[in-house]
């Protein structure tokens, strides 16, 4: 037995002369190995004297690394020292074992090693739950704290740092993220995105050779004055997306190429409507493009009188990018391309299904809906009899439009050899109709060539190519190149990139609410001021909304003294109209714009922001009136009169109006939030808060609504 001992001692504690195992229990569960101290004495913790007089013992059984999946536990006897230094302010401490245990902890240190090791891999939860599998039963709260009880590891000065921005509030607040490259690994976060902020971090650490970065001019300058010597690279991704929106502007500007193109190779149709006396084929007396031919007829009016575009923004007040477009079009009918332009919808893919079910002799459009629906259209019906509409006046389908710069720049953007055999055939008709075009797509083909095969040494042959064509966009994209040139040719040239940042980026993203938006939510223009809880605490949010001025309110409180009585007058009129504001190229609902109801001539406005704020006005909004400022932007949104979720109660008497307050179990981030509930004949309307924007629901409402009705 006892040879069994001293091996045991051998193998647990690597024959360590200060442990000596006693004896060994197995109960099938549990190994308890039963162990002492052989030491005389120990060394007080407090002054480090020497100590051989025992004041006592008791037993310690600290858990051990488990053994063919069985826990293990030490039952340590431990031994109580006086110190006999009478200065020591300790009277009496425990023995500690070297390498085996520290005070208060029911874990040997090798357990602790691994459960820590455990915990950096996977976290609280998993930690715990792996642990248990392998024998050494743990809470997630331990694995946590043994992980925050590693000494912070001494980061290593990068050779290669990435620098990108990051949202701490989304439009509001940045900061920056530094990345190393080569471990990727985050090394410092920083509170802002200034250039000297940056510049003073990579001056505080010498031994960066390389920047990864984007086109940002502040990391470019803060990159120069903090770290001279370092190569910067431009991202490629960055480099790609630029060439992309260049190559896009280019596509837009021959837009007449893809309408004659298609137009050639159409099949015949019906004979179109006689033009006007113009010679436009737009239509006249529609609203968009009778306006567009005014304001381009007296802007050519001022003009021709020896007015400046200055003057004329000034005399008209418009912005002075309108009267710049409409100054430089010839005809009024080169302006209309938002409302025309074929974007891609989801009824596209069902269209051929549609034409061989009309000329089978199917003309009921609800009919055909309810078909497509069962081969997986997610559509509404209101498309499907727009689309035939046009069939019962025409003895045959009308042709395909042309497709959209959009469409036609992502064939360009795309490898040939990837390309689809039937967009490919597109593509080669376009080109074939339009040189430059035909020109835009081999030089775009060639940067891609030198960004995959990191050919950065063929750059200035390529910009001087692309000098040579009319190009105005690819020159514009030209002329940034050459503003960051050297950092543009290390990022064709070198191996390295930011991808691993942006990863990093996304990751914060995730973990801030904050800075996380809608996919549909676009960055508005928001004055100074404190959104509060009262109307005099309101911030007038510029959505180019004629006549819209929110007061944002908070709680059920604020929104029915301010609102409460008003809305219960509406109880007996009659729902007259709506409309919502949709983009014109695909038809979507911008929710973050106001619902607007009529009640035989009472106009209620109602609009959600955040996560708790609404806002209700009364006879402000013009829908009449066109949405302006949003030039800059790829979408045209505008306001439309009907819905198909609205349209079912247009004519009906509303019976009741209720504010309702979001109240789950569970209290939820949406918790708190109050909505607008109008009941009809039909059913209920609700407008609530789609946590940020607008959101509609009809029928009954959810349990978790608390209701208050408002009026009799």
């Amino acid at each position: 037995m006892r040879e069994v001992l001293l091996r045991l001692e051998e193998l647990l504690f690597l024959a360590d002369p200060g442990v000596m195992v006693e004896s060994v229990e197995d109960d099938g569960e549990v190994i308890r190995v039963g162990v002492k101290c052989r030491t005389a004495g120990a060394r007080c913790p407090g002054c480090g004297s020497w100590s051989g007089r025992v004041h006592g013992s008791y037993l310690r059984f600290p858990a051990d690394l488990p053994v063919a999946g069985r826990r293990v536990v030490l039952r340590l006897r431990v031994r109580r020292f006086t110190c006999e230094d009478i200065s020591c302010g300790r009277r009496t401490f425990v023995e500690q074992v070297a390498g085996l245990t520290r005070r208060y902890s029911p874990q040997t240190e090798r357990m602790r090693s691994v459960l820590a090791e455990v915990g950096l891999a996977l976290a609280g939860r998993a930690g715990a739950r792996l642990a248990d599998v392998l024998g050494a039963r743990v809470s997630r709260n331990t694995v946590l704290r043994l992980v925050e009880a590693l000494p912070e590891p001494q980061p290593q000065v990068p050779r290669v740092v990435g620098v990108d921005e990051y949202a701490m509030r989304k439009g509001r607040v940045y900061g920056t993220v530094l990345v190393d490259v080569e471990t990727r690994k985050p090394v410092d976060l920083l509170p802002d995105r200034e250039a000297g902020t940056v510049a003073a971090w990579l001056a505080d650490h010498p031994g960066i050779e390389i920047v990864c970065r984007d086109r940002a001019p502040y990391f470019a300058e803060g990159a120069r004055i903090g770290a001279p010597t370092a190569v910067q690279v431009a991202d490629r991704f960055h480099l790609w997306r630029n060439l992309g929106e260049a190559a896009e502007r280019c596509v837009s500007r021959h837009r007449p190429c893809l309408r004659a193109t298609f137009a050639e190779s159409a099949p015949e149709k019906a004979p179109a409507p006689e033009p006007a006396e113009s010679g436009s084929l737009w239509p006249t007396g529609h609203r968009f493009a009778d306006r567009t031919r005014a304001k381009h007829a007296t802007v050519h009016a001022l003009l021709a009188t020896g007015h400046s575009r200055r003057s004329i923004q000034r005399q008209l007040g418009m912005t002075y990018r309108t009267v710049q477009r409409l100054a430089d079009a010839a005809r009024p009918e080169d302006l209309f391309q938002g409302q025309w332009q074929n974007r891609r919808t989801k009824l596209d893919d069902f269209k051929p299904y549609l034409h061989e079910r009309w000329a089978e002799g199917c003309t009921n459009a609800w009919t055909l809906w309810e078909e497509i629906k069962t081969h997986g259209y997610t559509g509404g019906y209101g498309a499907v009899r727009a689309h035939v509409q046009p069939f019962r006046t025409s003895p045959t389908a009308p042709a395909a439009r042309p497709p959209s710069p959009r469409t036609v720049t992502g064939w360009i953007l795309t490898h040939p050899d990837t390309l689809p055999e039937s967009e490919r055939l597109k593509l080669k008709s376009v080109l074939a109709g339009c040189p430059e075009l035909d020109a835009l797509t081999g030089h775009v083909r060639a940067f891609g060539k030198m960004l995959t095969q990191l050919q950065g040494d063929q750059l200035p042959q390529w910009i001087k190519a692309v000098r040579a064509d009319d190009l105005p966009s690819l020159h514009a994209f030209v002329n940034g190149l050459e503003r960051d040139l050297a950092a543009v040719t290390a990022g064709l040239t070198l191996p390295w990139s930011s991808g691993i940042v942006e990863g990093h980026v996304n990751r914060i993203i995730l973990w801030n609410p904050s800075c996380q938006v809608a996919p549909r939510s676009l960055p508005l223009r928001i004055s100074a001021g404190r959104l509060g809880s009262g109307p005099e605490d309101s911030a007038a949010v510029d959505m180019g909304i004629s006549g819209f001025k929110p007061s944002f309110l908070v709680g059920i409180e604020a929104v029915r003294q301010a609102h409460g009585s008003r809305l219960a007058a509406l109880v007996g009129r009659r729902l007259t109209g709506c409309a919502l504001v949709r983009f014109v190229e695909d038809g979507d609902w911008f929710a973050d714009c106001p619902v607007v109801l009529d009640f035989d001539g009472f106009q209620v406005e109602v609009c959600h922001s955040k996560l708790d704020e609404l806002s209700i006005g009364w006879n402000t909004i013009d829908t009449a009136a066109t949405i302006a400022g949003w030039e800059w932007f790829e979408l045209t949104p505008q306001w439309s009169h009907g819905d198909e979720r609205l349209d079912p109660f247009v004519g009906q008497e509303l019976r009741e109006v209720a504010l309702l307050e979001w109240w789950p179990a569970d209290r939820d981030l949406a918790a708190g939030t109050v909505a607008v509930e109008f009941a009809f004949a039909k059913g209920c309307l609700r407008i609530v808060n789609g946590l940020d924007e607008n959101r509609i629901e009809i029928g009954a409402a959810q349990p978790a609504y608390i209701r208050h009705r408002l009026g009799r």
